[in-house]
């Protein structure tokens, strides 16, 4: 599986790197490291491109990509990314090109002409198998750093259910190196800017428990001041509630477009968000919903309408 990656590579100078638009820490975390380990493996020339990108993803020690000309690059690697779409501007870029699908999203679409979806914690625990596999003298100061954060992040700090006695051993031969782990730790999972306090504030006047369902819903106006819209914040801190088994947060992002993000502790809402072509995970998933924010309330509210909690 791992050396047909490693195949096309060593077929291709210049590669370009991709991941979803928007990206969060463990989209970032898997490029910069992947992009480290195929330069001082191989020696290719690395082109990355971000569809928006995070100042919470500058904590992630930054790989200098290289100016190269599209045309001349027939390899892409996209990586934490369940389907084409999910590139945002940046898909039509990837039509003519050969690529290599590298995602731990158990609903990938499976949209690369190489595919590497397996079901773990983050896609930067399937990048540190690959180079233990391909060669783990590669490891070093940075590339375990990149990975420590997009593992840290996907896993809630090893919380969350994703995470497996693997994911430990993993982040142990992570901690042998060289790198400040508790200020990413704490930077991306404890530390809150005032933007997000701000954005915590408006949620708690916006949201409804129904049973066991937790639903807050945000409209354009209200978000109008906030940068940084984060629905992760929203909808965990929702999930953490005593008694709560789901959390939903829509949040109106244009006139009749509303994005959906879920959490559940035992529930599968990955199959909920399939309805309306998003996907994920099992306890985590997210959609994109064409309609106003009060008939996308509705047609969520529906959806968990007959679930005994």
């Amino acid at each position: 599986m791992y050396e047909k990656i490693v195949e096309n590579i060593k077929k291709n100078k210049n590669i370009l790197l991709l991941t979803h638009k928007n990206p969060d820490v463990d989209a970032v975390g898997s490029v910069y490291a992947l992009a480290r380990f195929i330069k001082k493996k191989f020696n290719n020339n690395i082109k990355i491109i971000f569809d928006d990108y995070s100042e919470r993803n500058n904590i992630i020690k930054k790989f200098d990509s290289e100016d190269l000309d599209l045309n001349q690059i027939k390899l892409v690697i996209v990586l934490d990314c369940g389907d084409k779409k999910r590139l945002g501007s940046l898909e039509e870029i990837v039509e003519t090109k050969f690529i290599i699908n590298i995602d731990h999203h158990i609903s990938n679409s499976n949209f690369g002409n190489l595919n590497i979806v397996i079901d773990v914690s983050s896609t930067c625990e399937i990048i540190f198998e690959f180079i233990n596999k391909i060669d783990k003298s590669c490891l070093d100061n940075d590339i375990a750093s990149c990975l420590y954060a997009g593992i840290i992040c996907d896993t809630g700090g090893m919380r969350f259910s994703n995470t497996t006695a693997r994911t430990h051993k993993i982040i142990s031969k992570l901690l042998k190196f060289d790198f400040n782990f508790s200020e990413i730790y704490n930077k991306l999972l404890i530390l809150l800017s005032i933007e997000e306090i701000n954005l915590l504030k408006i949620a708690l006047n916006n949201f409804k428990i129904i049973n066991s369902l937790a639903i807050c819903c945000l409209n354009r106006d209200s978000l109008r001041d906030i940068k940084n819209k984060s629905s992760s914040l929203l909808v965990n801190f929702l999930k953490n509630i005593c008694g709560i088994e789901i959390a939903v947060v829509i949040m109106e992002i244009e006139e009749d477009m509303c994005k959906v993000s879920f959490r559940s502790n035992n529930f599968d809402v990955c199959k909920t968000a399939k309805k309306f072509g998003g996907g994920g995970h099992k306890l985590a998933s997210g959609c994109l919903i064409k309609d106003n924010l009060s008939n996308t309330q509705k047609k969520i509210l529906e959806c968990f309408k007959d679930l005994d909690f």
